[in-house]
């Protein structure tokens, strides 16, 4: 099972890095929504957008601890095409310092044909984490006194 995992260190307490994250484009706005309504276990369509192509994922949001984990599981189609099972984890080092790791694996029948699609995840995820990054590093320090 094939897993791509990219963790950035941020300068701010993981509440601010939690904020950033929902605020941020790593994550659809469909998500965002689910996380804000708590709807844990059912399921709901988000439209992703790769290389100039358009498709529609079933997601169910999994788990979330605010500003400690979110997790979901989405699949192209049918259930076993091709998965993935995707999450964030902040974890707080010091009262201003957060790890943010985020991370997905990968399954299904499709998944031997579309190594190229998920490499290229591994970018857009140091892309995503770095904007996360910016977001909650500014925010806090706006914030100090």
């Amino acid at each position: 099972m094939p897993t791509i995992r990219s963790e950035i260190r941020i300068h701010a307490p993981f509440d601010v890095v939690w904020k950033a994250l929902l605020s941020s484009n790593a994550i659809p706005p469909e998500i965002g929504d689910a996380v804000h309504e708590m709807r844990i276990g059912l399921p709901f369509r988000v439209l992703m957008s790769n290389e100039g192509r358009k498709m529609a994922l079933t997601v169910t949001l999994i788990a979330s601890d605010p500003s400690r984990h979110l997790r979901w599981m989405g699949y192209l189609w049918i259930p076993g095409l091709f998965d993935g099972e995707h999450s964030f984890e902040i974890i707080e080092e010091t009262r201003e310092c957060s790890l943010l790791i985020q991370q997905e694996k990968f399954s299904g029948i499709l998944v031997p044909f579309l190594s190229r699609t998920i490499n290229q995840t591994k970018g857009k995820f140091e892309e995503a984490n770095a904007a996360i990054k910016s977001l909650a590093e500014q925010e806090y320090a706006r914030r100090k006194p």
